[in-house]
């Protein structure tokens, strides 16, 4: 092979190589792990469950689940908000737990789960629909209503319970593994690709940004945890690879003492650690016992 060829192999190669990284930043921001919509989709049946099932307004799909015994005013309904490329399907482990006590929703955010794959805003127009649940739930009976999202599913929760004072209701808040601005958790991945020039990284976001219109530098719960009604508490999972523990820490200090960071033993978006879910029955079930408290936090 000749001198020059080589040379031309060389200079495509390294020129093909930052448009592979930036299409894969691109793809893994832009749109939800497609592998994952076929990954535990159990159905509630599996788990001695019944699920009632209904649609958001925009179309997402959702599984309501009573609690055993007869309807109580007093009782929670929790609604339980999925990760990123995850699934109401993958919650199962937690809705279990939780539906021995109090009534569940579940929902698959649009382009998850049964929804039709497309692209995701990592919690900006996810808050739409944790919105909408808590209207449906609202418009079926319940009463008194907590929530508990994991990792984008959290964030989509504090943008939605932070904005506006439409879900003043809600007498809990538990994030499990959510990131202070999606953009932390960016620059924490990016120590999988030492010496990523950050001018690449700019365009990638710009290039998320055109595809899905929303920025996902933009996409900052902490901004709004001040706002936050209720009892709110930030689980996180102490070896959580993904986002780093920190984002806790700071999402508790933004909320200036409306919420507090707490830690288990765990990693990320793992629905059924014991450890988590005694985490988050133990919030509930204050809250439960002690609406005054709530309420005293609004």
């Amino acid at each position: 092979m000749s001198t020059p060829v080589v040379a031309a192999l060389v200079v495509a190669a390294l020129l093909l190589v930052p448009l592979i990284v930036i299409g894969a930043f691109v793809g893994s921001i832009a749109f939800p792990n497609p592998m994952f919509r076929f990954w535990r989709r159990h159905k509630p049946a599996r788990w001695g469950l019944v699920a009632r099932s209904a649609h958001l307004p925009n179309g997402a799909p959702l599984w309501y689940f009573a609690a055993p015994g007869p309807p109580d005013p007093q009782r929670l309904t929790v609604a339980v908000f999925h990760g990123r490329s995850r699934h109401r399907g993958w919650m199962l482990p937690l809705i279990a737990r939780l539906a021995r006590r109090w009534d569940v929703i579940a929902i698959d955010f649009p382009s998850h789960g049964d929804g039709r794959f497309g692209p995701t805003t990592i919690g900006a127009r996810e808050a739409d629909s944790v919105d909408q649940t808590l209207a449906w739930a609202r418009a079926a009976g319940a009463t008194r209503l907590a929530v508990y999202g994991v990792s984008m599913g959290g964030a989509a929760s504090i943008i939605a319970l932070g904005r506006s004072d439409a879900n003043a209701d809600v007498e809990a808040l538990v994030t499990d593994g959510a990131f202070d601005t999606f953009w932390s958790v960016v620059e924490h991945m990016k120590r999988w690709f030492p010496g990523f020039p950050r001018p690449l990284l700019e365009l990638t976001a710009s290039l998320v940004a055109r595809i899905t219109g929303v920025d996902p530098r933009t996409v900052r719960p902490v901004d709004v945890a001040s706002a936050l009604p209720g009892r709110v508490v930030f689980l996180h999972g102490d070896r959580d690879w993904l986002v780093p523990r920190a984002a806790a820490t700071r999402l508790a200090e933004a909320s200036r003492g409306r919420g507090v960071a707490r830690y288990y033993h765990g990693r990320h978006d793992q629905p059924a650690n014991p450890a988590m879910q005694d985490a988050v029955e133990a919030v509930f079930a204050e809250v439960e016992a002690d609406p005054e408290r709530a309420a005293s936090r609004r």
